[in-house]
């Protein structure tokens, strides 16, 4: 299923008032996509935007720091009230988290002022049980709570799950991650008819992602086809126990260990299926980046970006965390040869198309616009009379 918003003329500029409309985006570190993103969206000159990183830099994260080129500030550096100045100066505050208390007391500073905010989240209810986390939710950001404030998922999974959570009447918008696809979308598959030989995971080496299941996968199917291999991209605390389980087929199991945003299009053009077998998550930019880089994808039914883009005319979704459903289906992406494999590879490519930069500017966009208008009106009807318009 796939939500969309409404299109944003991107030949002007959002203005209120006459001048064009600051926003101000909270998030946690600048990720190399979230960059991207930002880059772009203040390169568009349609809005004026500022980034409030919680942090330039976390230790569970091995990214290089980009070069940002959009106007930032980091709120460990800056006091509370520096951070609340900042936020009075822009029309819409879009908050993607409220994990620390300075957020917390950002969001309850925003909503008590009256003006338009927004939360960009992904789907509720993976580190709680649905109901401990609604508890939760109302008792550390009741301001969520609030039908004045469009939500917006990340992904039709996330919409769905604020649509439980807060009803059909919230205002929910489906905001995904955007990246840039150039370099994967340029891979050269002009060639690919031949059973696929590589099969790629890239992702950190925890249980969550599923790489364990993938590589009982692999050794399952490794005596149908011997000249199939796996290459794992990324690190971490499964690394020596996946080296164990793979040792029967150790020669076919590559380790490349943790690659920069910049190196991943070298190692995707190598691949010929990308299997993506999360027992959950959120999104998965690696779903859009397989399916630019012309591969037959594999993934789970916890996985936001499966669900919205891979149909079974381009690769399979199976059940997360089972492990004969994948094992079935990498046996049959590794058999997918000649037209069928290159009739998947354009489905692939023609989906990824639509979930590169140039599409994820228009969409946050889009959204801005709505939430803002949404907002003002919602505060507008609860204005007292003489307070606010006639």
């Amino acid at each position: 299923m796939r939500d969309n918003v409404g299109r944003t003329d991107l030949t002007t500029r959002i203005h209120i008032g006459g001048a064009p409309m600051n926003v101000l985006f909270t998030t946690a570190i600048p990720s190399p996509y979230q960059v991207e993103l930002f880059d772009a969206l203040a390169a568009s000159g349609k809005v004026d935007i500022t980034v409030l990183y919680s942090l330039l830099k976390h230790s569970s994260r091995s990214w290089d720091l980009p070069r940002l080129a959009h106007n930032y500030r980091v709120l460990s550096e800056i006091s509370i009230e520096a951070a609340h100045d900042l936020m009075r100066g822009h029309k819409l505050v879009v908050f993607s988290g409220y994990d620390t208390r300075q957020l917390r007391q950002l969001i309850a500073l925003r909503a008590k002022s009256g003006e338009p905010w927004a939360f960009w989240g992904e789907r509720p209810g993976f580190l709680l049980p649905s109901w401990l986390g609604r508890c939760y939710r109302r008792a550390v950001v009741p301001e969520l709570s609030s039908p004045t404030t469009p939500i917006w998922g990340i992904g039709s999974w996330a919409v769905d799950g604020y649509r439980r959570e807060f009803g059909s009447r919230r205002k929910l918008l489906n905001i995904p991650y955007f990246s840039k696809l150039d370099d994967f979308l340029a891979i050269d598959r002009a060639d690919a008819i031949a059973p696929p030989r590589r099969i790629l995971f890239s992702g950190s080496l925890i249980k969550r992602k599923g790489v364990d299941l993938l590589v009982k996968a692999f050794l399952a199917i490794a005596s149908e086809f011997p000249k199939l291999e796996l290459h794992l991209i990324g690190d971490g605390p499964m690394r020596e126990q996946l080296r164990a389980i793979s040792a029967p087929v150790a020669g076919r199991v590559r380790f490349h260990g943790f690659k920069q945003w910049a190196e991943l299009p070298t190692y995707y053009a190598m691949a010929d299926v990308l299997c993506a077998p999360s027992r959950y998550d959120g999104w998965g930019l690696i779903i859009p980046e397989g399916l630019a880089s012309g591969l037959l994808v594999v993934s789970t039914n916890r996985t936001g970006a499966a669900l919205d883009l891979v149909d079974s005319d381009c690769g399979w979704v199976v059940q997360a965390g089972a492990l004969d459903p994948l094992i079935e289906a990498l046996r049959t992406a590794a058999s997918t040869s000649g037209p069928e494999r290159a009739a998947r590879i354009a489905r692939g490519r023609s989906i990824a198309a639509g979930q590169d930069i140039t599409a994820g500017v228009e969409r946050v966009l889009a959204a801005i616009q709505e939430s803002h208008a949404h907002g003002t009106q919602e505060h507008g009807d609860l204005a007292p009379r003489g307070l606010g318009s006639a």
